[in-house]
């Protein structure tokens, strides 16, 4: 099953073709969205299809900058009652906090991480959780918004640069000039920098008891997730078991399949009414071993990728990048 997106992403697409005198009923006919989809008080659109849908977009405006106007427009809300409880939150800092730790309830394509270096406040997004990514377009599209959407808290105009992994193909100097953000492309991970002396900033919009109440909200979310996940993910809590406790991270579909006493068939059939794969459950469990010791170790880069099950420390190297947008070395040193 593909990751969800929030629908009010489309919604800011739909505003930013108005804006232009366009008419969008055609497009979103094109991928099976109703005009009462988009006027529902929150819905969901499917990863591939928003990812498509962007880019179709473009095309049909024969702008680029259309994602630039998109992510203008972003404010917490589109995430919901996550978003409005960051709106009510005491400071920056604690609807940072807010929208790391509940994002996934109306947004499972990307995690937001801050991490604060010396001065600077860092805010990195991690989509290695996930099979399926976000476009380059929806990537800058959602990083680019969520600056807007910091911005929009504060109420006030901040300096923000936007680093990307991505090349650059002409945003630059339009991002400075439309958003007034700092960009640079072509870097080791995708992050919004700015300093850290601003997460202290108190909110204009905030409100404790509204904060309280929707803390609590999507604290309830989350238990009613993980309840619903125990039940479901039964088989893939057992093959990451079986894999963190051999700690053989070379282990084949055949292998795992024999120790579980099933057959390969009957495995695959199983992890994909669970909605992922062998394939996805093994990364998931080498990505969560290679955190455990660049932390608590200081085995080398070439033994950790040897216990992983990598031939190469290369191919280590360029799986835990996409993991976590970060290199093994730089991670370690974060």
């Amino acid at each position: 099953m593909s990751a969800k997106l929030p629908g009010t992403y489309v919604n800011l697409l739909v505003d930013a073709l108005r804006a232009r005198n366009l008419s969008v009923e055609q497009l979103l006919g094109d991928f099976d969205i109703e005009m009462e989809d988009i006027e529902a008080p929150f819905w969901y659109v499917n990863l591939n299809v928003f990812n498509e849908l962007i880019d179709s977009s473009i095309i049909f405006t024969e702008d680029q900058l259309l994602i630039i106007h998109m992510a203008k427009s972003m404010k917490a809300s589109c995430y919901g009652h996550v978003g409005v409880a960051a709106v009510a939150a005491e400071n920056l800092l604690q609807a940072i906090k807010i929208l790391e730790k509940f994002i996934g309830l109306h947004c499972s394509v990307f995690k937001p991480v801050l991490k604060i270096k010396e001065n600077k406040a860092y805010i990195y997004f991690d989509q290695s959780f996930i099979s399926e990514n976000l476009s380059n377009n929806g990537l800058l599209f959602s990083i680019l918004g969520f600056a807007s959407l910091i911005k929009d808290l504060l109420k006030s105009d901040i300096k923000i640069q936007a680093n990307f992994t991505q090349v650059d193909v002409f945003y630059s100097s339009n991002i400075n000039q439309l958003l007034g953000f700092e960009s640079h492309f072509s870097q080791e991970s995708n992050c919004l920098i700015f300093d850290k002396a601003f997460l202290t900033n108190q909110l204009p919009t905030a409100d404790e008891i509204v904060f309280r109440l929707l803390k609590e909200q999507c604290e309830r979310d989350v238990k009613r997730q993980i309840i619903k996940k125990e039940k479901l993910n039964s088989t893939k809590i057992l093959v990451k078991e079986l894999l963190h406790g051999s700690q053989d991270y070379s282990v084949n579909l055949n292998q795992v399949a024999l120790e579980l006493k099933t057959s390969v068939r009957s495995l695959q059939r199983q992890l994909a009414s669970e909605e992922t794969s062998f394939q996805i459950v093994l990364a998931e469990a080498r990505r969560e071993h290679a955190e455990k010791l660049l932390k608590s170790t200081r085995l080398s880069i070439q033994e950790i990728s040897n216990i992983l099950g990598y031939a190469d420390i290369s191919h280590f190297t360029r799986a835990f990048k996409k993991w976590v947008g970060l290199t093994p070395t730089i991670y370690r040193k974060a």
